[in-house]
């Protein structure tokens, strides 16, 4: 059942942070990953498929576009949180980018 509230919300800009395993958005179809690899690239998906601006820094060998989510290697981080700002930022296990300056409304440690 899904139930529609009629308020419109203005989309979100979000914000995902790992240093695990080498992945990209298409990685769950082409390799086995951990379970919260794979849980942070769908709920990325999903909150994308949702209208939402969605952006995933890890360990990326093929940065790009993939269903909506913009992938990042994580060493651009840095040089992002300089320049911008996220309504939501999560750090998938990690607590050093949200000691390093991460500016956003809401900031997640996802601990799983």
């Amino acid at each position: 059942m899904e139930f529609d509230s009629g308020v419109k919300l203005s989309p979100l800009s979000v914000a995902f942070a790992t240093r695990s395993v080498p992945m990209h958005g298409r990685t769950p179809w082409e390799q086995c990953l951990g379970g919260s690899e794979s849980a942070m690239v769908f709920v990325a998906r999903a909150l994308a498929a949702r209208g939402h601006h969605v952006e995933v820094f890890t360990r990326c060998e093929q940065p790009g576009v993939y269903d909506g989510v913009t992938y990042h290697d994580i060493d651009t981080l840095e040089t992002h949180v300089r320049s911008r700002s996220w309504d939501v930022f999560v750090a998938l296990r990690i607590p050093d980018p949200l000691l390093a300056g991460v500016r956003a409304a809401l900031r997640v440690l996802w601990c799983q």
